[in-house]
């Protein structure tokens, strides 16, 4: 109902379990990644802030003009949006693409037709199944 699916952390559109499993890995990917921008950005803005106040210029007469400043800044977070951009890259564990595998009797490389095999595969696509042997009775030269 509508008042689960509000309520609910993480809403399952597919009849798969496994898929709670990718939830979990993808919200622990996503908790590294964020830790990660706010490592990067807190060590950059450590060392760039006092550069473009110039705390070091008595050290070595230094200073950076503030339209190098503000690039560097904007540089900053181009840098941590770049790394969250890298979540869009993000693959199943290897254990639940192999489960999958074997529940469905596909191979992974398989085109993705419709959702009633948990990777949107019909069962009629499945190995060993009448389709396969309707398709081969069909071609010319082969026997079933």
């Amino acid at each position: 109902t509508d008042v689960a699916v509000e309520a609910a952390g993480v809403v399952l559109v597919q009849n798969n379990l496994l898929d709670v499993i990718v939830a979990i890995d993808l919200s622990q990917t996503t908790y590294k990644r964020i830790k990660l921008n706010f490592l990067w950005a807190f060590l950059y803005n450590s060392l760039g802030i006092p550069v473009a106040a110039g705390v070091f210029y008595p050290l070595n007469h230094f200073v950076l003009p503030p339209w190098a400043a503000g690039g560097a800044m904007a540089m900053s977070s181009v840098c941590v949006v770049m790394s969250s951009l890298l979540l869009n890259w993000y693959t199943k564990p290897r254990f639940v693409t192999e489960t999958m595998e074997e529940m469905c009797g596909v191979r992974r490389s398989a085109i993705p037709l419709d959702d009633s095999c948990g990777w949107g595969l019909r069962l009629e696509d499945r190995e060993g199944s009448p389709r396969d042997e309707q398709t081969a009775a069909s071609e010319p030269g082969t026997a079933v």
